[in-house]
């Protein structure tokens, strides 16, 4: 009986997780979702998570991946973003190993208009 119950309990966790991802767009290489949960990040700007799932492996320091993560700091006002880290990961969706990470600071951008660092713009804004 706790063992149903456990699975049970385990299952609506596990889609909740899915479940915050948005499909942003979609190509023959790869899909782009978003988290639409954003946080604040001083007054004007704020934080949002995007991930790159690729259709076949692709290479980094001899070392293949198939999905990508990474978190966005975008100022609304000045329409300019920046990648605070990514992370590499060895399968899909954020799954498997880490095969890299990179913490660093990013430099702003100008987020170019009808790219899709602009739908990642709006799509954070608009929750702000």
């Amino acid at each position: 009986m706790y063992k149903i119950l456990w699975m049970i309990v385990l299952g609506c966790i596990s889609q909740g997780a899915w479940a915050e991802w948005v499909e942003i767009e979609r190509s023959e290489i790869q899909t782009t979702f978003a988290n639409p949960s954003v946080s604040r990040s001083g007054w004007s700007k704020v934080r949002m998570t995007q991930m790159s799932d690729y259709k076949t492996p692709r290479r980094y320091d001899d070392k293949t991946f198939l999905s990508v993560l990474s978190q966005l700091e975008f100022k609304c006002k000045e329409r300019q973003m920046q990648m605070l880290s990514y992370t590499l990961y060895s399968g899909h969706m954020g799954e498997g190993r880490v095969v890299s990470n990179n913490a660093d600071t990013g430099k702003w951008n100008a987020v170019t208009p009808g790219s899709l660092d602009e739908t990642l713009l709006e799509m954070a804004c608009e929750k702000k």
